[in-house]
């Protein structure tokens, strides 16, 4: 049953989780150590892209399942993302999450199948929350080698809002 806070789920049948409440880690500490790992690139344009609450539910995961500090995994993880030249990410924080940002491969979908629908979920988002979904909508872009800026993305999604002259 969903909650009056929660958006409706918005690609037809796929469930999108929404952070409310405690922030939980999205990866299993396990599962996330074997990505960083085997793909570093990967792992880094993953952390890029994480809100700051769920990065620092993934932190304090990590840090227990490693024994390390938690200051020093976040240290560690901050130079794996420079050194993948991704954008610096926000300060981590405890903060409870105001709303969620879509996964960037499940908007992309969406965007291709359905684009009404990509702009009105566009379109609930916050200034800050557009920010970061474009930020990591390109991060999660230059994963597969494709060049892609932030401000491009947000030129695509202008072309995409953008009225169809007849």
């Amino acid at each position: 049953m969903p909650t009056p806070f929660a958006p409706p789920d918005p690609f037809a049948g796929r469930h999108i989780p929404t952070l409310l409440g405690p922030p939980v880690p999205p990866f299993a500490p396990a599962s996330f150590a074997m990505l960083l790992l085997e793909q570093p690139a990967r792992a880094a344009a993953v952390l890029a892209a994480m809100r700051p609450q769920q990065r620092a539910a993934q932190v304090r995961a990590h840090a227990g399942f490693t024994r390390f500090m938690p200051h020093v995994v976040e240290a560690a993880w901050n130079a794996l993302i420079a050194r993948h030249g991704l954008p610096r990410p926000a300060p981590l924080t405890d903060e409870p999450c105001i709303a969620s940002l879509y996964d960037p491969e499940l908007l992309a979908d969406a965007i291709h199948d359905n684009p009404t629908r990509a702009v009105s979920l566009l379109a609930q988002l916050s200034d800050t929350q557009r920010v970061a979904q474009a930020t990591a909508h390109a991060a999660w872009l230059n994963t597969f080698d494709y060049p892609v800026t932030t401000d491009e993305v947000f030129e695509w999604w202008a072309a995409l809002c953008a009225p169809v002259e007849s």
